[in-house]
């Protein structure tokens, strides 16, 4: 890798942590550090709604199961935009009722009581915790493959330029660096799609590259469950924190609904860009790894400048979902934990919540480093939320009120349906395809 081209990598790394420092200047109280002050402009809504989907699994995993299966799953990811315009209609229309909250356990507590906030902690937190070592991961792996950065001291310095912008600069620091990750995308990821479907022959050189199983839905009575399951969880929408954070920060319904429907078409034309990413690069070299596909069309289709940009771009993508996570999380925890146990000050919960940031971060860097049980805790807490957490939130936003009775025992059975299944099938859920749609 070229010395410019690790330069760039540095200087995003460093802009980073410049912009978390500015941005805390402007940082007075726990809501502006998780919402900001409802100024976001629609572009800044956009790309932060569009970086927090598009995580590391969503990209990399995406090209990587399609260079291994095909059709099969390009079909499944081209249902992306349809699962923001059902969001569209759950989220978008009917946020308007929860503007006194700041989090989703405040959303979970307005409308089954205090258990529903709980739950929604305990949950959250797990949830959280496991996807943010994970993303840590995955930046110690790129950094490795590019530049040959030995894995732990390139977890601990981009973990460490990701929790100093997210600690000090809020929600602004994290918009910021999404627009970067979305500009990115947007520009340089279809520029060099575009080179590499030169390069392999364009649409009649991918197609007598690769055999017929590749564009053959093949559909069994062995497969057909498992596909319109995954067809299925690809439409469910989404319902962790991070979104909604992110729904809480537009100024209105209408520029939420607006800004949402904008990220739907954009996912059209980029669920395109990363299904032929995966088809060009099986037709190209169809000997690779499927795990390192997407890495070796960075490398091979780049040019010295623009690799370091696109690197840089891909660590974007990894640090926009996990800083998603991070600033949701210290959050959560001061403003729905602690803060219900112990009494705050509105600048000791500021304090306390860039200091959780600090400490998620250094949990999440020592969850990596052992590498014990990272992957099954994410599997785990996966399983669990969607039953738990997705139905009694969409119910709320789509106005079906009921109690807290209600809620435990609509938890009590999810988990109990959920564990049982598990034992009865082998696992919980489908794990060879759970952590592709973690996102």
């Amino acid at each position: 890798m070229h010395t410019v081209d690790l330069t760039i990598v540095i200087i995003y790394l460093i802009a980073c942590v410049l912009i978390g420092l500015y941005k805390s200047k402007s940082v007075k109280t726990l809501k502006e550090y998780t919402l900001g002050n409802g100024c976001f402009s629609d572009i800044v809504i956009v790309a932060t709604l569009f970086a927090t989907d598009m995580g590391a699994t969503l990209t990399m995993g995406s090209v990587e199961k399609i260079y291994m299966y095909g059709v099969f799953f390009a079909v499944a990811r081209m249902l992306v935009p349809v699962t923001w315009l059902i969001m569209v209609w759950v989220y978008g229309k009917n946020i308007s009722q929860f503007r006194h909250c700041i989090s989703i356990s405040d959303i979970m507590e307005s409308l089954y009581g205090k258990v529903g906030r709980w739950v929604t902690n305990i949950a959250s937190v797990l949830v959280s915790t496991s996807i943010i070592a994970l993303q840590a991961t995955a930046m110690g792996y790129i950094l490795n493959y590019f530049f040959k950065i030995p894995d732990s001291f390139a977890i601990i310095v981009s973990v460490s330029a990701l929790v100093i912008y997210s600690a000090f600069g809020g929600i602004h620091a994290v918009a910021i660096t999404d627009v970067f990750q979305f500009a990115v995308f947007m520009i340089a990821i279809p520029i060099t799609c575009s080179i590499a479907y030169h390069d392999v022959g364009e649409y009649e050189g991918i197609i007598q590259s690769l055999p017929k199983e590749m564009f053959t839905l093949n559909i069994n009575k062995e497969n057909i469950w498992l596909f319109l399951g995954f067809m299925f969880y690809n439409l469910l929408p989404q319902s962790c924190g991070t979104f909604i954070q992110r729904f809480l920060i537009s100024k209105d319904t209408v520029q939420l609904t607006k800004c949402m429907k904008i990220v739907a078409m954009l996912h059209i034309p980029l669920a395109a860009i990363i299904c032929s990413i995966g088809f060009m690069i099986k037709a190209k070299a169809p000997d690779i790894s499927p795990s390192t596909a997407f890495v070796y069309f960075i490398e091979n289709y780049v040019s010295i400048g623009l690799k370091g940009v696109i690197i840089a771009g891909i660590l974007a993508v990894i640090m926009s979902t996990a800083d998603s996570w991070l600033n949701t999380t210290s959050v959560l925890t001061v403003h729905d934990i602690i803060r219900k146990l112990v009494p705050l000050t509105e600048k000791q919960a500021l304090i306390s919540a860039k200091v959780m940031t600090f400490i998620i971060g250094f949990l999440a860097i020592l969850l990596t480093l052992t590498g014990k049980g990272i992957i099954e805790l994410g599997l785990l807490a996966s399983s669990f939320w969607e039953p738990l957490i997705l139905i009694p939130l969409a119910a709320g936003f789509l106005k079906f009120r009921t109690n807290n009775k209600s809620f435990v025992t609509s938890s009590i059975l999810a988990v109990v349906c959920t564990a049982t299944s598990g034992y009865i099938v082998g696992d919980l859920g489908c794990d060879k395809f759970d952590m592709w749609c973690f996102r």
